[in-house]
């Protein structure tokens, strides 16, 4: 899976949505990949990720149904919640990923090894963001608040804004420049019991498992 990441000019607005203002013209990707284990539900999610000299931007769209939103703390199970995910891998084995349910909570790490213990499933070896380190992210949600159950359809949008300064804090160096040629993925998960779904842009093989870096797609800056 390839995706161009378009340089954006001008103000970035996340409210006007995918189709208006300085998205408009950046290439669409669509999260549908849909996995064996997810049951019948399969919100129809896209997103368009750009950038500039000082910051990554990423805006997803999700029209969803059988919606939850529980979690409310930084670094707690929010892929339980109906949430989208981006892993980013700019050079190198490491990578961070950046986890957000509806309403706008986030866990991120950064994976240094993505091996997970045979018993307890956990991580081999990650560092959990800081809350100095969220507090520089700008995060758009048209949800809000703890949400028991959304049965009926709904359209949402989650934004992201990832500032350089912050990329740099884990790739020291790292620059956004067209020509460069970055890893990563895009994911669709959680919501209602029942309704669970576990869904990719580019595609991952064998256990369900999104930290396989193996299968994370090109991501080409232009």
């Amino acid at each position: 899976m390839e995706y161009k990441v378009c340089r954006m000019t001008g103000p970035v607005d996340f409210s006007c949505g995918l189709e208006a203002g300085s998205w408009k013209d950046l290439p669409l990707l669509e999260v549908a990949n849909v996995r064996s284990e997810s049951s019948s539900h399969r919100p129809h999610t896209v997103a368009k990720l750009g950038y500039d000299d000082e910051a990554l931007y990423l805006l997803f769209e999700v029209d969803d149904r059988y919606v939850r939103s529980w979690e409310t703390e930084y670094n707690t199970s929010v892929c339980v919640d109906s949430c989208v995910e981006f892993f980013v891998q700019p050079r190198g084995k490491e990578y961070l990923n950046f986890e957000v349910n509806c309403s706008g909570t986030i866990l991120t790490y950064f994976i240094s090894d993505w091996q997970r213990d045979p018993v307890t499933g956990a991580i081999a070896k990650y560092q959990a963001l800081k809350r100095e380190d969220f507090e520089q992210l700008t995060i758009y949600h048209t949800l809000s608040g703890q949400i028991e159950g959304i049965t009926d359809p709904v359209k949402w949008r989650l934004g992201l804004r990832i500032p350089l300064a912050l990329l740099r804090k884990f790739f020291p160096g790292l620059e956004l420049k067209a020509g460069a040629v970055w890893r990563g993925n895009f994911y669709k998960c959680g919501g209602m019991k029942g309704y669970e779904h576990w869904i990719t842009w580019s595609p991952i093989e064998g256990k369900l498992n999104f930290h396989v870096p193996q299968y994370f797609g090109d991501l080409k800056f232009v």
